[in-house]
């Protein structure tokens, strides 16, 4: 029963489930997800898609995380696997940058040439 009601997300594997691996989930021109036999007339199993967690676009792991479970397999296992900038990494480096390239005190701002008169 479980093997029915799963698809186990393998980073290089295609989208298979069911006894045997009867059945994959493949995605339609609009990008849902959709059941199909494997074996059945022009489903062949190269032409499955393979799960890539770390797949530039989020569509297909969004696709599956939002897909209904009475009419598909409940996903489970890695739906994203990407590596990005950490935002206070990020923040650090901008400050660490901003600091070296810090010539003038804030004393020779305020005291610097630059001056206007406010007049009536």
């Amino acid at each position: 029963m479980r093997a029915a009601r799963t698809l186990e997300l393998q980073a290089g594997e295609p989208l298979r489930f069911g006894v045997d691996a009867a059945k994959a989930v493949r995605f339609d021109e609009r990008m849902q997800p959709c059941v199909v036999d494997v074996g059945a007339a022009g489903v062949e199993v190269a032409a499955l898609p393979v799960w890539d967690p770390a797949a530039a676009s989020p569509a297909a792991a969004m696709a599956l995380a939002h897909a209904s479970e009475t009419e598909l397999p409940v996903p489970i296992g890695v739906f994203r696997d990407v590596d990005r900038p950490v935002f206070e990494e990020d923040v650090l480096a901008q400050i660490a940058v901003a600091q070296e390239r810090r010539t003038e005190s804030i004393e020779s701002l305020l005291e610097g040439g630059e001056t206007w008169d406010v007049g009536t």
